[in-house]
């Protein structure tokens, strides 16, 4: 596939290549070692026939280029400098390696290849870059490197495996394996293959930035060509966590953990999306019956509204999924993403397990107790401290009611703490009388006449001062579910920290035995997030629960329990998740009243959103309209984050039917037609607007024209110029971006697809629009005379 069946001498054995005729002969006089400049492979002096090449006619054109490659003849081949020659040998090390069959390393190159350019592509987003103007750099391999490690150790993601040739994916993944197991065991080879990524990465980096439209290329290069576009067009949403796996030190810097944040996309169904969605829950064994059931409707409904709401849901489900803090349910229980409903402290994710329900815990006493550990292990569903806070009070308790000392070894440590803590330093604490005690009782007897609350107070600074003074606190195994807690507590009691246990007189247990665990009923969090997320209510999420789970104790009391654990309340949840919804249908649908909000996010009839005191809508966005928050949202420069300046500026600044002098003239630079500028300014259809709009005295006093043409030409021309003076060499490709990205007008790339099958007739098609939009807009002038006139 990707070799050439020819095998001339006079072509790049595996590129295809044609050398030209000044070249080959430099090559047999000279001796010299030289190398393909497009694959970087060696050219075999060897294999060249001289009679048969001189033999020809010496003006005969030999190579069918040249109207598509500008190769000056210096550049055809390189002498081989020290990386040269490297990249060459391990390049053919990978190639000729006899322990996989060559159909796998052709699709490797292809997989990679579409690994690389998705990267470029990536790259580009991160750094509001062309690849066409930009050069290949040491920041952009080393970038393109640090993303390409899953090949070296993991499985490649199934959307980069789509369509191989003449090898099935199970053949493919087999031999990955056997690829990625010599290279952990053999470093030299491991060495040849990195090198063999990074010419790999030079070559699809050319291919993109300077041969994307070129119709005429060598076998190696048409053939990734032609696969990229076809790849392209998938337009598949990648599962990074599958392409983000552990870092090598020879690619660069670790990549960072995934961050939860919503990013606005476009609200189009997307089957891909959610096959990705099913496929990520599938994988993790995550139950999504809910979201299957509320799928499953929405197919049978053509309503945009749900489903660009569905859409958003969506993007938050696959986000949680990937970010792995909700338990994984199982049917009675919880089980975290590992594999065990428990991790020990050490292991793998225990620094990230945040949502566990219970927690085994070691405190250790810092002076001396009479026993050999002085270690107390217990367990806890609430925090640390609120758990120690709560051993000081029973301490306290216990020593108030029989007036003496708790029997206790944790309790009766916790006296101690406490005598040398309100009698050596003299501290003064609050609502009590003395500075110093003489002695603990002295304490006690304050503490006895004092308020609930000032005794709460009292204790929590105690717990401040105690740990890390006295004691010493920490979660030793965090738990997603009470059935395993009995038995391991028990365990600890008696193995931990070494083989004689915590039980006295090794610790401060004073036996094995232990507290009651309470039942813990386990629910499908990722499906209930999913619901809220739509906005539905506990009440119903309850019903679906046990209709599609058959789970009988799966009452309201225990979601909102569950939904407690793990997003503090239904509104911090909905905060969370349902506002990310409404903001997608705000941005996506300005002309949705507050009621059909409310009844998408099943709010009826919206008040409960829109109106009433503790409303969502005043909660997530302040003391805004949600006529004034759209009118906001129309800015070009609009963002969540600065919507409370936006809103200020709305309020306070020059503004023409309610919108500001500033987001109009945005609008005109946009090419906003008259019907979309007749729903922003509140009129019936465009031919109203058009009428009137321009008559208003306050329209003709801000904008100083007749009509919208004529704001468009004067703002966009105003914008041009702009820009110009801000740039210090304007060229084409200013006038370019301005075009696509400020006017937004298609792109090049539009014009290019249409006109495919014509060579260069995208490009010439796009240039002449392009140029003459410009010279229509400045009255006659050229480019050329533009730049001269306007450039800095």
């Amino acid at each position: 596939m990707i070799e050439n069946a020819e095998d001339s001498p006079n072509f790049c054995k595996y590129c295809g290549c044609k050398f030209q005729q000044n070249v080959i002969e430099k090559i047999i006089e000279n001796k010299e070692l030289v190398i393909c400049e497009f694959c970087g492979i060696e050219i075999n002096i060897d294999r060249i026939d001289t009679q048969e090449r001189f033999g020809k006619d010496s003006n005969e054109k030999t190579s069918n280029l040249k109207d598509d490659i500008k190769i000056n003849k210096k550049s055809v081949v390189k002498k081989v400098g020290k990386f040269v020659r490297t990249r060459k040998y391990s390049v053919n090390v990978i190639k000729e390696d006899e322990d996989f069959p060559q159909i796998f390393k052709e699709n490797l190159i292809i997989v990679t290849s579409r690994l690389i350019y998705h990267f470029i592509r990536e790259w580009e987003q991160e750094n509001n870059a062309n690849i066409r103007h930009a050069r290949l750099n040491q920041a952009i391999l080393t970038y393109l490197a640090s993303k390409l490690k899953p090949i070296l150790v993991k499985r490649i993601g199934r959307a980069f495996l789509e369509n191989l040739h003449n090898i099935s994916l199970k053949e493919f993944n087999d031999c990955l394996k056997l690829l990625q197991e010599k290279i952990e065991s053999n470093q030299d080879y491991r060495t040849h293959f990195i090198t063999f990524l990074i010419w790999l990465q030079r070559i699809v980096f050319k291919i993109i930035s300077q041969m994307w439209e070129m119709t005429h290329l060598p076998n190696f290069q048409a053939i990734i060509l032609r696969d990229l576009k076809k790849f392209m067009k998938q337009d598949l949403v990648l599962d990074e966590k599958e392409v983000a796996v552990n870092s090598l030190k020879e690619f660069g810097p670790e990549l960072n953990e995934h961050q939860f944040s919503y990013q606005k996309k476009n609200s189009k169904f997307d089957p891909n999306l959610i096959k990705i969605v099913h496929e990520l829950a599938r994988k993790k064994k995550i139950n999504l019956k809910l979201f299957s059931n509320h799928l499953e409707k929405l197919e049978k409904s053509s309503n945009k509204y749900e489903r660009t709401a569905f859409m958003a849901s969506v993007r938050i489900l696959q986000d949680l999924i990937k970010k792995e803090e909700i338990p994984i349910f199982i049917r009675g229980s919880y089980q975290t993403s590992f594999g065990k409903s428990y991790l020990r402290r050490g292991e793998k994710g225990f620094d990230h397990f945040h949502s566990y329900i219970e927690a085994i815990y070691e405190i250790k006493c810092l002076f001396k107790m009479g026993t050999k550990t002085d270690i107390y292990i217990g367990h806890t569903e609430k925090s640390l401290r609120r758990r120690f806070e709560y051993h000081i009070e029973t301490a306290l308790n216990e020593y108030i009611e029989k007036k003496r000392e708790p029997l206790s070894l944790i309790r009766k440590a916790i006296i101690k703490a406490l005598e040398q803590e309100v009698t050596k330093d003299g501290v003064k604490y609050l609502g009590l009388k003395y500075e110093k005690f003489c002695d603990i009782s002295h304490f006690i007897e304050q503490y006895q006449s004092l308020t609930k609350k000032s005794r709460f107070i009292i204790r929590k600074k105690l717990m401040n001062s105690f740990i890390g003074k006295y004691f010493e606190i920490k979660v030793i195994e965090k738990h997603y579910t009470k059935k395993d807690v009995s038995d391991r507590e028990k365990w600890y009691k008696e193995n931990y920290p070494d083989s004689k246990g915590t039980v006295f007189p090794y610790g401060l247990n004073m036996d094995s035995t232990l507290e009651s665990v309470k039942k813990y009923i386990a629910l499908p969090m990722y499906d209930i997030v999913f619901m809220l997320s739509l906005g539905y209510r506990v009440p119903y999420i309850s019903r679906m629960i046990k209709k599609l789970y058959n789970i009988k104790e799966a009452s309201e009391d225990n979601i909102y329990a569950r939904i407690k654990q793990f997003f503090k309340s239904v509104e911090n949840a909905e905060d969370q998740f349902l506002r990310l919804v409404v903001q997608s249908l705000l941005e996506n649908h300005l002309n949705l009243s507050g009621a059909q909000i409310g009844r998408i996010i099943h709010r009826k009839g919206g008040k409960h959103f829109f109106d009433s005191r503790a409303c969502p809508f005043r909660r997530w966005f302040g003391d805004i309209k949600l006529r004034e928050l759209k009118k906001v949202i129309v800015r070009g420069d609009f963002s969540w984050k600065k919507l409370n300046s936006l809103l200020e500026e709305l309020r306070n600044g020059y503004n023409i039917k309610g919108i500001h002098k500033s987001q109009w003239i945005d609008l005109f630079i946009k090419g906003a037609s008259n019907a979309e500028l007749a729903i922003i300014a509140g009129y019936k259809n465009a031919d109203t607007f058009r009428k009137h709009f321009f008559k208003l005295e306050e329209s003709r006093k801000a904008f100083g024209v007749s009509n919208r043409k004529e704001a468009v030409k004067k703002y966009r021309k105003l914008k041009t110029i702009q820009i110009l003076k801000n740039t210090t060499s304007p060229s084409l490709s200013v006038f370019e971006n301005i075009y696509v990205d400020v006017f937004g007008f298609q792109s090049r790339q539009v014009y290019i697809k249409k006109y495919e099958k014509h060579y260069n007739s995208g490009v010439y098609f796009f240039e002449r629009a392009l140029k003459q939009y410009f010279i229509a807009l400045f009255d006659g002038m050229t480019l050329k005379e533009i730049i001269d006139k306007y450039k800095t």
